[in-house]
């Protein structure tokens, strides 16, 4: 192979490192052309979980890392497992390597920095012996101790939630030793020479940015970081998410163990990737009370004064820099608005958290603006009745569908489904699966499989997507039939006829057989929940705005009969007054002639005439 050398970039953690590898990986044509390889042969553009896989010498008991969740929850649930997907990626990276013809490696994962010394020690000698290329550069961003553990307070809240372990004790542990341990054990495998070491902040004021700070200690060509997208992602999460996350792990934390690590169990309440809907809420940035970044920032001491001293980077003035104040959540209208939108998209467990969480804030505080946050039971079972006409309104074109004002979301970033399947009670593995891309996502799909007997297959697992999704089942058959098996697992949230709908990230469903499967044949269309709660939203938004519409109609009406009330009104006042002056008028004439010298000197005569009359009577 040509290899000429290797950059090994490892973190460490919080240090801007998915920006970095998403921008490598979203850019690796352009740096292909300059002999320049960034694998993806690991299916994702962070190297950091395979690399740690494949040189910790146990990997799979290292419950002290985020690495052993990710294991659990992609099947590797036993250290055979995590041996066989290991040669499985060495393999491909070795073909990679070998088909690329590249001059320089690139590689990234800030897992790498939570590997012990002896693993680390395995590294070079493994690159030199697999590729003969022992020439390897080791790229370290350190942070401001500060930021750095409100960070880390930050990912535990969000990710790690294990039960009998608090955020304390890991935010410790990773402070203990955060810069000697991790700094030291590369100089120790590659030299100090070969190792270098940049603060993080320095990196993100140049210029050039962090990325393009990586890209260039990396020796890429200037034109090809001239010519690269950059990629920004994995920004902070606000504090009142992170207050409502604490309170779901609290109550039901996604694992289940004990702090010494002996005993780990996934909580089939949650699942992978359960709170994404929530990580993207506006609210006042996430912090620590400046109480407990003190206590933080004297754990970490001794590093920080270990690193002025032998790197010469100095971040002993950190807690002078932070804010005294503690930071309060604001709960501003945005962040309610975005929180009410988020709400049907969680799983059921999730949303009766959801509604715990804030019914108490409600009593706590009586702030009416909780309120609405209470009152959401309804709107899941009006989406569920949406989704039961899916075929009817999902199969309409995407033209047709921007012509509604239909606003698609597509969150799925490279369309896929996979299909698992088993032979036994040891469940399933990414080994025994099969992946499939399609096309456009309104579009039914056709997928057709086939065994042998001797696989002894007796159940399968669809996993239509990684993201929410709504699944129109046209038609399954297995074994040629559409009967002789049944749904035995899932995290389906809600089903009408052969609709699923999965408000939860990973969907999956079970299905088993009485007997072996030979083939599995299916017709099958996989939606984004956002597209189904957007096309929600908008029959409930167009029912709001017919019934404005409406209400606007019986103002305009109201009003214009408002207006010839009062025109009649000024008209019967007019014709009052003009019969007040008539009766004036008449009884003014009246008295005049009451009041006349005629009516005077004939009134003898009135007095004959009316004796007369009497007589008459008579």
């Amino acid at each position: 192979m040509g290899l000429k050398e290797i950059i090994l970039h490892a973190g460490i953690h919080k240090t801007g490192t998915t920006s970095i590898q998403d921008t490598l990986y979203s850019n690796r044509e352009l740096l292909a052309k300059h002999k320049v390889l960034y694998p993806a042969c690991f299916g994702q553009a962070n190297h950091g979980i395979p690399l740690f896989n494949l040189f910790a010498a146990n990997a799979f008991d290292r419950i002290d890392t985020f690495v052993h969740f990710h294991n659990l929850s992609y099947g590797l649930q036993r250290p055979d497992l995590v041996a066989a997907r290991n040669h499985k990626n060495e393999e491909a990276l070795m073909r990679e390597v070998e088909e690329s013809g590249c001059e320089r490696l690139i590689l990234s994962g800030e897992d790498v920095s939570l590997l012990l010394p002896a693993d680390i020690q395995r590294i070079k000698p493994y690159f030199t012996g697999k590729f003969g290329c022992g020439n390897i550069r080791v790229i370290v961003y350190v942070r401001d101790i500060v930021p750095y553990a409100v960070s880390l307070y930050q990912q535990y809240l969000i990710w790690h939630a294990i039960d009998d372990i608090p955020a304390d004790y890991y935010v410790r542990k990773n402070l203990g030793g955060v810069f000697r341990s991790k700094i030291c054990a590369f100089w120790e495998a590659f030299g100090k020479e070969s190792v270098t070491v940049i603060p993080f902040e320095q990196a993100v004021k140049s210029p050039e940015g962090l990325v393009k700070n990586l890209m260039r200690e990396a020796g890429i060509p200037q034109q090809v970081i001239n010519s690269s997208a950059i990629l920004r992602n994995n920004q902070s999460r606000c504090l009142e998410v992170n207050e409502l996350i604490a309170y779901i792990n609290m109550r039901q934390p996604r694992y289940r163990g004990v702090a010494d690590g002996t005993v780990l169990t996934e909580n089939p309440n949650r699942i992978g990737g359960d709170l994404h809907h929530l990580l993207a809420i506006p609210g006042v940035k996430f912090d620590l009370p400046f109480e407990k970044k003190e206590e933080l920032f004297n754990v970490a001491l001794p590093d920080i004064l270990w690193l002025k001293e032998n790197v010469g980077i100095d971040y002993t003035e950190s807690l002078d820099k932070t804010a005294k104040s503690s930071p309060r959540a604001a709960y501003a209208a945005e962040t309610l608005d975005a929180l009410l939108v988020a709400f049907p998209k969680l799983s059921i467990p999730l949303q009766d958290l959801f509604l715990d969480y804030f019914q108490e804030l409600y009593q706590q505080t009586g702030d009416k603006k909780f309120a609405a946050l209470c009152e959401r039971e309804n709107m899941l079972d009006h989406i569920f009745q949406l989704a039961a006409n899916f075929e009817r309104y999902m199969t309409r074109s995407s033209k047709q569908a921007a012509e509604l004002g239909i606003v698609y979301y597509p969150a799925i970033n490279d369309n896929h489904l996979q299909i698992f399947t088993s032979s036994g009670p040891d469940g399933f593995c990414e080994e025994n699966s099969h992946k499939f891309d399609f096309g456009q996502l309104t579009e039914i799909f056709h997928i057709r499989l086939e065994f042998s007997r001797s696989e002894n297959i007796t159940q399968f697992r669809l996993d239509p997507s990684v993201y929410p999704c709504v699944v129109l089942m046209q038609s399954l058959k297995v074994n040629e039939n559409t009967e002789g098996y049944d749904i035995s697992g899932g995290n389906c949230s809600g089903c009408f006829e052969d609709v699923y709908s999965f408000f939860t990230s990973d969907p999956q469903i079970v299905f088993h057989s009485g007997e072996v499967i030979t083939s599995i044949e299916m017709k099958i269309m996989v939606v984004p929940a956002d597209f189904v709660y957007s096309f929600c939203l908008q029959q409930v938004f167009g029912e709001m705005r017919a019934r404005q519409m409406h209400l606007a109609q019986d103002n305009t009406n109201l009003g214009q009969r408002n207006a010839n009330l009062k025109k009649q009104n000024a008209n019967l006042k007019e014709h009052n007054v003009n019969l007040e002056q008539h009766s004036a008028d008449l009884e003014k004439q009246l008295n005049d002639c009451k009041n006349s010298l005629s009516w005077k000197i004939t009134k003898p005569l009135r007095g004959i005439r009316r004796l007369v009359q009497q007589i008459i009577n008579r």
